[in-house]
């Protein structure tokens, strides 16, 4: 009877630890089939986040793209604008000198013509003066002549009584000589001041004119120099509104920028992290036991193989010993569980606190019994017949 109760308890303890076993298995399959698809899963989103981060890198790219051709189309309106401007201010100022040229050359001829007219005018007056002068000699020539001879001929009479000839004569022709000298001297003189006169008028009109002149240079100079200005402020202005452009646009990438950059934190951050956890907390660790947890293990397993032990010797010799209370449910004779390798929910939910109590996932090496430590614990069981 007693070896019958051995193997049947045998046998039992082969069945428990059967079905422990094919749990484990299970329970093995199902988590290594949950772990496989979170790592799909993992993958699936790394895959996604890759497939994000080149959508973005080459939407950026593309932006950047689009930037720099706006930013060259910009310069090339830019260098247009500028090259017009060039152009319209050099087209004023060949405007300008033309008209310049056009004026110079024309108060050039006209001061030649003006010259010319003057210079005509003051022979004309300079031929007039020796005309006059010459009749006004002439005329007095011929009063000085007649006069002469009105006075020969009233000196006749007197001249015959007397017997003054030559004498007197050359006296009166003298004093004839010299009032005609005298009045040729006026009339010199006066074609001279006429002469001065005009010189001085002349004069004037030629300083006039070189003020003048100098007047109207200073303005196109003065209007030059202002052209510049404006088309130096108008270069100016251009350069500040493409670097306000350029500062902008450059703000405005990097808010964009920063503003990625804190999403993509955000998504890394906040992508189920449950799932993370699990996938990190399903990994067996592959740490040794220490002395403490050996310790724990061999009292253990010596108080159930005593416990087993005293069941087995109990139901051998039932006159030894008393007989022990049936358990509740009338199942008399039913070997107690084994504690470390129960399949019920209160068994394996103590199982995972010890575990993680000690530091290590549930399901570890520590906290479940393999098929080998079974076979070690059937071989060391004391009081087992042969």
């Amino acid at each position: 009877d007693g070896l019958d109760v051995v193997e049947r308890t045998r046998r039992r303890v082969r069945e428990v630890r059967e079905r422990e076993r094919r749990e484990q298995q299970r329970e093995l399959e199902l988590r290594e089939r949950r772990r496989l698809e979170l790592e799909a899963q993992h993958q699936e989103r790394l895959r996604r986040a890759e497939a994000e981060r080149r959508q973005q890198q080459l939407a950026r790219r593309r932006e950047e793209e689009a930037r720099r051709r706006r930013e060259e189309e910009e310069l090339q309106q830019e260098a247009g604008r500028q090259q017009q401007q060039q152009e319209r201010a050099k087209a004023l100022q060949r405007q300008s000198q033309v008209r310049l040229r056009a004026q110079r050359e024309r108060e050039r001829q006209e001061r030649e013509e003006r010259e010319r007219r003057e210079a005509e005018d003051q022979r004309r007056l300079q031929e007039e003066a020796e005309r006059k002068a010459a009749q006004a000699t002439e005329a007095a020539k011929r009063r000085l002549a007649q006069q002469r001879r009105a006075e020969r001929q009233q000196q006749r009479p007197a001249e015959s009584s007397r017997g003054e000839g030559p004498d007197g004569e050359r006296g009166g022709d003298a004093e004839q000589a010299e009032r005609g000298a005298l009045l040729q001297r006026r009339a010199q003189d006066r074609v001279r001041e006429k002469l001065e006169a005009q010189k001085r008028l002349d004069e004037e009109r030629r300083q006039r004119e070189e003020r003048e002149q100098r007047e109207r240079e200073a303005q196109s100079e003065v209007e030059r120099r202002q052209l510049e200005a404006m088309r130096e402020k108008a270069a100016q202005r251009a350069a500040s509104r493409r670097r306000q452009q350029r500062e902008e646009e450059d703000r405005a990438r990097a808010d964009r920028e920063e503003s990625e950059r804190r999403v993509r934190e955000r998504k890394m951050l906040y992508r189920n992290p449950h799932s993370i956890a699990e996938l990190k907390g399903s990994e067996a660790e592959q740490t040794p036991l220490t002395l403490e947890q050996q310790r724990r293990a061999r009292a253990k397993r010596q108080a159930e193989l005593e416990k087993l032990r005293r069941y087995a010797e109990g139901a051998g010799t039932p006159n030894d010993e008393p007989q022990q209370p049936s358990p509740p449910g009338g199942r008399a004779g039913r070997p107690p569980r084994v504690p470390t390798a129960s399949p019920s929910v209160g068994a394996s939910r103590a199982a995972s606190e010890g575990a993680m109590a000690c530091g290590r996932a549930p399901g570890s090496a520590g906290s479940r019994r393999t098929p080998a430590s079974v076979r070690s614990w059937s071989s060391e069981r004391p009081g087992d017949p042969p």
